[in-house]
Protein backbone atom coordinates (compact mmCIF):
# COMPACT_ATOMS: atom_id res chain seq x y z
CA UNK A 1 0.00 0.00 0.00
CA UNK A 2 1.12 3.29 -0.77
CA UNK A 3 -0.02 6.94 1.01
CA UNK A 4 0.44 9.73 -0.81
CA UNK A 5 -2.03 13.50 -0.16
CA UNK A 6 -5.52 12.95 -1.61
CA UNK A 7 -5.63 9.22 -0.61
CA UNK A 8 -4.19 5.11 -0.39
CA UNK A 9 -3.59 3.15 -3.44
CA UNK A 10 -2.15 -0.17 -3.74
CA UNK A 11 0.64 -1.10 -6.28
CA UNK A 12 2.57 -4.30 -7.18
CA UNK A 13 5.54 -2.57 -7.51
CA UNK A 14 8.90 -3.16 -4.85
CA UNK A 15 10.36 0.20 -3.69
CA UNK A 16 12.82 0.26 -6.72
CA UNK A 17 10.82 -0.68 -9.08
CA UNK A 18 8.76 2.53 -7.66
CA UNK A 19 11.68 5.39 -7.78
CA UNK A 20 12.57 3.92 -11.37
CA UNK A 21 8.99 4.60 -12.72
CA UNK A 22 8.61 7.77 -10.84
CA UNK A 23 12.25 9.27 -12.38
CA UNK A 24 11.10 8.72 -15.83
CA UNK A 25 8.10 10.84 -15.48
CA UNK A 26 5.42 8.24 -14.70
CA UNK A 27 3.55 8.04 -11.25
CA UNK A 28 2.21 4.66 -10.29
CA UNK A 29 -1.96 5.12 -9.52
CA UNK A 30 -3.11 1.96 -8.36
CA UNK A 31 -3.10 -1.80 -8.38
CA UNK A 32 -5.11 -3.14 -11.56
CA UNK A 33 -6.84 -6.71 -12.06
CA UNK A 34 -8.48 -8.48 -14.84
CA UNK A 35 -9.99 -12.05 -14.75
CA UNK A 36 -11.61 -14.27 -16.60
CA UNK A 37 -12.96 -18.31 -15.17
CA UNK A 38 -13.54 -20.70 -18.84
CA UNK A 39 -14.72 -23.97 -18.94
CA UNK A 40 -12.22 -25.62 -20.49
CA UNK A 41 -14.25 -29.03 -21.91
CA UNK A 42 -13.83 -29.25 -26.04
CA UNK A 43 -10.59 -29.18 -27.37
CA UNK A 44 -11.77 -30.42 -30.73
CA UNK A 45 -9.84 -33.71 -30.54
CA UNK A 46 -11.43 -37.28 -30.78
CA UNK A 47 -9.47 -40.70 -30.61
CA UNK A 48 -5.34 -41.06 -30.77
CA UNK A 49 -4.02 -37.99 -32.78
CA UNK A 50 -0.86 -39.44 -35.14
CA UNK A 51 -1.64 -42.73 -34.56
CA UNK A 52 -4.16 -43.91 -38.14
CA UNK A 53 -6.98 -42.40 -40.35
CA UNK A 54 -8.77 -44.07 -42.69
CA UNK A 55 -8.66 -41.94 -45.94
CA UNK A 56 -11.06 -42.90 -48.90
CA UNK A 57 -11.21 -46.19 -47.40
CA UNK A 58 -7.69 -47.24 -46.61
CA UNK A 59 -5.67 -46.90 -43.83
CA UNK A 60 -3.15 -44.82 -43.99
CA UNK A 61 -0.78 -43.12 -41.23
CA UNK A 62 -1.75 -39.85 -39.89
CA UNK A 63 0.66 -36.91 -39.51
CA UNK A 64 2.89 -37.72 -36.05
CA UNK A 65 1.16 -33.44 -35.87
CA UNK A 66 -2.22 -32.56 -35.54
CA UNK A 67 -4.08 -29.23 -35.65
CA UNK A 68 -7.16 -30.65 -34.30
CA UNK A 69 -6.72 -28.60 -30.76
CA UNK A 70 -7.07 -25.45 -32.07
CA UNK A 71 -10.85 -24.61 -30.52
CA UNK A 72 -8.52 -25.10 -27.39
CA UNK A 73 -6.05 -22.85 -28.66
CA UNK A 74 -9.00 -20.09 -29.19
CA UNK A 75 -10.51 -20.71 -26.03
CA UNK A 76 -7.12 -20.11 -24.55
CA UNK A 77 -6.57 -16.78 -26.67
CA UNK A 78 -9.70 -15.68 -25.97
CA UNK A 79 -9.61 -16.06 -21.88
CA UNK A 80 -5.92 -14.15 -21.66
CA UNK A 81 -7.43 -11.43 -24.05
CA UNK A 82 -10.18 -10.93 -21.88
CA UNK A 83 -8.28 -11.15 -18.79
CA UNK A 84 -6.16 -8.28 -20.32
CA UNK A 85 -9.16 -6.27 -21.43
CA UNK A 86 -10.37 -6.28 -18.15
CA UNK A 87 -7.33 -4.94 -16.61
CA UNK A 88 -6.77 -2.38 -18.88
CA UNK A 89 -10.48 -1.31 -18.32
CA UNK A 90 -9.22 -1.08 -14.78
CA UNK A 91 -6.29 0.89 -15.95
CA UNK A 92 -7.99 3.28 -18.25
CA UNK A 93 -10.89 4.15 -14.65
CA UNK A 94 -7.78 5.19 -12.89
CA UNK A 95 -6.60 7.60 -15.37
CA UNK A 96 -3.74 5.46 -16.36
CA UNK A 97 -1.65 5.55 -19.24
CA UNK A 98 -0.44 1.52 -19.16
CA UNK A 99 0.24 -0.77 -17.01
CA UNK A 100 3.95 -1.68 -15.98
CA UNK A 101 5.00 -5.46 -14.52
CA UNK A 102 1.88 -7.33 -16.19
CA UNK A 103 1.64 -10.98 -15.09
CA UNK A 104 -0.68 -13.51 -16.81
CA UNK A 105 -1.20 -16.30 -14.17
CA UNK A 106 -3.74 -19.11 -14.92
CA UNK A 107 -4.70 -21.93 -12.68
CA UNK A 108 -7.47 -24.77 -11.85
CA UNK A 109 -10.84 -23.27 -10.58
CA UNK A 110 -13.24 -26.15 -10.42
CA UNK A 111 -13.76 -29.44 -12.32
CA UNK A 112 -12.82 -28.30 -16.07
CA UNK A 113 -12.59 -24.51 -15.50
CA UNK A 114 -9.60 -22.21 -15.47
CA UNK A 115 -8.92 -19.54 -13.98
CA UNK A 116 -6.87 -16.69 -16.23
CA UNK A 117 -5.96 -13.31 -14.42
CA UNK A 118 -3.64 -10.55 -15.75
CA UNK A 119 -2.32 -8.04 -12.65
CA UNK A 120 -0.06 -5.41 -12.90
CA UNK A 121 0.08 -1.51 -12.25
CA UNK A 122 -1.01 1.18 -13.92
CA UNK A 123 0.91 4.38 -14.46
CA UNK A 124 -0.28 7.78 -15.26
CA UNK A 125 2.19 10.12 -17.52
CA UNK A 126 2.98 13.39 -16.29
CA UNK A 127 2.56 14.74 -19.70
CA UNK A 128 -0.48 16.69 -21.26
CA UNK A 129 -0.01 14.14 -24.11
CA UNK A 130 -2.26 10.78 -23.68
CA UNK A 131 -2.16 8.21 -25.53
CA UNK A 132 -5.58 6.66 -27.07
CA UNK A 133 -4.84 3.06 -25.83
CA UNK A 134 -3.16 2.31 -22.53
CA UNK A 135 -0.31 0.09 -23.34
CA UNK A 136 0.78 -3.16 -21.53
CA UNK A 137 4.01 -4.30 -20.73
CA UNK A 138 5.82 -6.77 -18.08
CA UNK A 139 8.43 -5.11 -18.24
CA UNK A 140 9.87 -4.81 -14.51
CA UNK A 141 9.65 -0.96 -13.44
CA UNK A 142 13.38 -0.66 -14.02
CA UNK A 143 13.19 -2.61 -16.97
CA UNK A 144 10.30 0.04 -17.87
CA UNK A 145 12.80 3.29 -17.18
CA UNK A 146 15.35 1.88 -19.16
CA UNK A 147 13.26 1.39 -22.31
CA UNK A 148 11.95 4.90 -22.17
CA UNK A 149 15.51 6.35 -21.58
CA UNK A 150 16.61 4.59 -24.51
CA UNK A 151 13.99 6.39 -26.53
CA UNK A 152 11.65 3.27 -26.63
CA UNK A 153 8.05 3.20 -25.58
CA UNK A 154 5.89 -0.31 -24.94
CA UNK A 155 2.73 -0.44 -26.39
CA UNK A 156 1.33 -3.97 -25.81
CA UNK A 157 1.68 -7.24 -24.62
CA UNK A 158 2.77 -10.14 -27.14
CA UNK A 159 2.10 -13.56 -26.30
CA UNK A 160 1.39 -16.74 -28.46
CA UNK A 161 -0.20 -20.15 -27.61
CA UNK A 162 0.68 -23.63 -28.90
CA UNK A 163 -0.68 -26.70 -27.85
CA UNK A 164 0.16 -29.88 -30.11
CA UNK A 165 0.10 -33.33 -29.82
CA UNK A 166 2.33 -36.64 -31.15
CA UNK A 167 1.59 -39.95 -31.34
CA UNK A 168 4.52 -42.04 -29.39
CA UNK A 169 5.79 -44.31 -32.00
CA UNK A 170 7.96 -47.56 -31.09
CA UNK A 171 10.99 -45.77 -30.76
CA UNK A 172 9.77 -43.04 -28.44
CA UNK A 173 7.96 -45.74 -25.96
CA UNK A 174 11.57 -47.39 -26.00
CA UNK A 175 13.61 -44.57 -25.13
CA UNK A 176 11.02 -43.80 -21.72
CA UNK A 177 11.18 -47.36 -19.75
CA UNK A 178 12.69 -46.87 -16.62
CA UNK A 179 15.12 -49.37 -18.01
CA UNK A 180 16.50 -47.60 -20.77
CA UNK A 181 18.83 -45.33 -18.97
CA UNK A 182 20.22 -41.71 -19.56
CA UNK A 183 20.06 -40.79 -23.29
CA UNK A 184 17.74 -38.20 -25.04
CA UNK A 185 13.67 -38.67 -25.97
CA UNK A 186 13.85 -36.87 -29.37
CA UNK A 187 10.27 -37.72 -30.42
CA UNK A 188 9.22 -35.03 -27.19
CA UNK A 189 12.14 -32.92 -27.81
CA UNK A 190 10.73 -32.71 -31.26
CA UNK A 191 7.05 -32.19 -30.22
CA UNK A 192 8.52 -29.46 -27.80
CA UNK A 193 10.56 -27.52 -30.87
CA UNK A 194 7.15 -27.64 -32.99
CA UNK A 195 5.29 -26.16 -30.22
CA UNK A 196 7.72 -23.29 -29.36
CA UNK A 197 8.08 -22.57 -33.21
CA UNK A 198 4.33 -22.55 -33.30
CA UNK A 199 4.02 -19.85 -30.35
CA UNK A 200 6.27 -17.67 -31.69
CA UNK A 201 4.98 -17.61 -35.24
Amino acid sequence: MTQQIGGTWDSALSAEEFAAVKAVGFDPVGLVLGTAVYNIGYSGLWGCPGAWSVTGGAKVPASKWTSSLSPLVSAMYAARKLALARAVTECRALGGDGIVGVRLHVAGFQAESVEFTALGTAVRARSRVRPPQPFTSHLSGQDFAKLLDAGWVPTGLAFGIALDTRHDDWRTSRRVRWTAGNQEVDGHTLLISHVRREARD
